[in-house]
């Protein structure tokens, strides 16, 4: 994780108020610069963002990607819909996001995404667990991409992430074992595992069951109408559903009525976990619904981003996720993605906004994947939240 110097963390904000925030056209593939080697395409967007050496120099580079409350920003939709088309060629979101009755028949051949070698057919007890086609309302409208960055402590973005017409957010991933964060040493303020994800009408997106206690609502809101939960914490914070069934049924009520994404056929290890979600919500009665990511677009999700410049070996669930809501949603706004521990005012900030537990490092490239979301935010593509959000309660002055 790097850290973000305060000195920095002012200079962004100065730039960001002399060049404007506004969004900009970006050409497909931009012209080469000075010393690149000949014949070699560069990544669109990206425009081969290097991995910085110093959190200065990061922090430099993506300057401009720092409005004060959003006031800047300005939706390219002429972008927008050039983005949603690359995504819809190359991975077609709208059909492949889940795994349905259409697009997985009994009988097909899929290989897992996370393990070249192995491969699994859909039998008639499989298949009955899809359903007939994506259960989503497409085009989604307005959708909320919610991480679990410290960013979002104390920053009142509840009730706006709550007025998007569907909010996804990632499943809380804590873990006891792992090192915690104290002062300013290193790490990355998002902790998104492998699959967390999403956005359906005027509603938000989650990243792997987060907490949404009381305690939180008026950062980080309530509503959710998909949360993506990875196998590995169902097997460590639940043991495999083996005898704790209630515990998670009772843990995931205040999801409500939302649907839980999970990567059944992405690693031979995670399909057991997978199923016995879906078997004990249903054996509870529960309101939420089991979703199951179909392994072909997440495979296509990882080739798309990696010919942009993102070389690492999974991207994060935060990036499946954002993908994704690009590819169904029609406006989205992501909170919780900053990757320092600082934030705009160098005031320093915990890890997630529920702990400052650090993930495991070295399996996502996430100064990458940052600069590329800044990127998309940049052009009007995407909106990034990342100063406290105006209170809708409070009158505008006139």
């Amino acid at each position: 994780m790097q850290e973000l110097q305060p000195g920095a963390a002012a200079a962004l904000r100065a730039e960001e108020e002399e060049d404007g925030g506004a969004g900009v056209e970006v050409a497909a593939h931009p012209p080469a610069r000075r010393g690149q080697r000949p014949g070699r395409l560069r990544p669109l967007l990206a425009l081969r963002l290097p991995r910085l050496p110093a959190a200065r120099r990061e922090a430099r580079s993506c300057r401009g990607c720092c409005c004060s409350r959003g006031k800047a920003w300005r939706r390219n939709h002429t972008a927008v819909a050039g983005f949603r088309k690359l995504l819809e060629d190359c991975c077609d979101p709208g059909q492949l996001f889940v795994m349905t009755k259409l697009n997985s028949p009994m009988g097909k051949n899929l290989w897992f995404d996370g393990e070249f070698l192995y491969s699994f057919t859909i039998d008639n007890t499989t298949y009955s667990l899809f359903p007939q086609a994506t259960p989503f309302q497409l085009p989604l409208k307005k959708c909320s991409v919610v991480g679990n960055g410290g960013i979002l402590k104390k920053s009142g973005c509840g009730k706006q992430i709550d007025q998007a017409d569907f909010v996804m957010r990632m499943l809380y991933t804590s873990d006891s074992g792992r090192r915690v964060r104290r002062g300013n040493s290193f790490g990355w303020l998002l902790q998104i595992h492998v699959y967390c994800g999403g956005s359906v009408q005027m509603d938000a997106l989650r990243c792997n069951l987060p907490p949404l206690s009381s305690e939180y609502s008026k950062d980080v809101g309530t509503k959710t109408q998909l949360v993506t939960a990875n196998p590995s914490i169902i097997q460590k914070r639940f043991q495999n559903l083996l005898w704790s069934r209630k515990a998670f049924v009772d843990s995931v009520k205040v999801y409500n009525h939302s649907y839980i994404y999970m990567p059944a056929f992405s690693m031979k290890t995670g399909t057991g976990p997978s199923l016995r979600v879906y078997y004990t919500l249903e054996d509870f009665g529960a309101k939420q619904a089991v979703l199951f990511a179909n392994p072909n677009f997440l495979r296509d999700i990882g080739k798309f981003w990696k010919s942009k410049g993102i070389h690492a070996k999974r991207l994060s669930t935060g990036l499946f996720l954002v993908s994704a809501a690009l590819g169904l949603c029609e406006e989205v706004t992501i909170y919780g993605f900053w990757p320092f521990s600082v934030d705009l005012h160098g005031k320093f900030i915990s890890h997630h906004y529920y702990d400052n537990v650090l993930p495991d490092s070295g399996f996502h490239a996430m100064p990458e994947e940052f600069l590329q979301l800044w990127f998309l935010h940049k052009s009007g593509v995407l909106r990034m939240q990342l100063e406290q959000c105006e209170d809708p309660l409070v009158p505008s002055s006139a």
